[in-house]
């Protein structure tokens, strides 16, 4: 699946993200709380790596996350 988010969008996304992958102790753990924390690990080092264009031709960039859910050994 692929999803393409605008700056503003994924400020909010990574801002819900961040509250569910790391509730506080009034709120407890959600249902998403793991999977929250998995791609808010994804997301957040990307970002920060993001630096301004400098032609219309930058590439936009990209996370990709592996949601293979692993067998028990």
């Amino acid at each position: 699946m692929r999803v393409t988010m605008t700056g503003t969008d994924l400020v909010g996304y990574l801002k819900k993200l961040d509250f569910n992958a790391h509730p506080s102790k009034w709120n407890g753990e959600k249902d998403n709380t793991v999977a929250s924390h998995r791609v808010h690990d994804a997301v957040a080092p990307v970002i920060d790596k993001i630096e301004a264009a400098t032609s219309p031709d930058d590439p936009e960039p990209q996370i990709i996350i592996d949601d293979t859910i692993k067998d028990k050994e």
